[in-house]
């Protein structure tokens, strides 16, 4: 019997870990939602400052749909987010207009947190 319990407490702690993972996953979408809206509001409204943005308000949509399919723990979703972030994010350094240091090291903080949940989403396919 103890040796059961053992085994479901390792499970309940490997859940756990997973919605973690996952919740870090759309928290990440959300904010880089949220930033790219306080973007453009502060320099529609900003003589002197300009920010940059995470992302173009162009992909703003693609950006809160995949956030959303993250968000209801949809595994192809998560595995898109990854796929089309990598992508734009290596089109743009390839094409030099991504030059800034600090865009980087937050671009990775938020591919670390696609990439988990992305890994992390339970699929419907697979078995445990």
């Amino acid at each position: 019997m103890k040796k059961n319990q053992n085994v479901q407490i390792e499970s309940s702690e490997k859940l756990h870990r997973k919605e973690k993972q996952n919740r870090q996953g759309w928290l990440a979408g959300l904010f880089s939602l949220l930033y790219t809206i306080f973007t453009v509001i502060f320099n529609e409204y900003s003589n002197y400052i300009e920010l940059k943005y995470l992302q173009t308000p162009v992909e703003f949509l693609v950006i809160a749909l995949l956030t959303y399919l993250i968000f209801i723990k949809s595994k192809i979703g998560a595995v898109l987010m990854v796929i089309y972030f990598t992508a734009h994010k290596v089109i743009l350094l390839l094409s030099g207009i991504y030059l800034s240091v600090s865009n980087i090291i937050i671009d990775i903080a938020l591919f670390y947190c696609y990439f988990t949940a992305a890994r992390n989403i339970n699929s419907p396919y697979k078995t445990e």
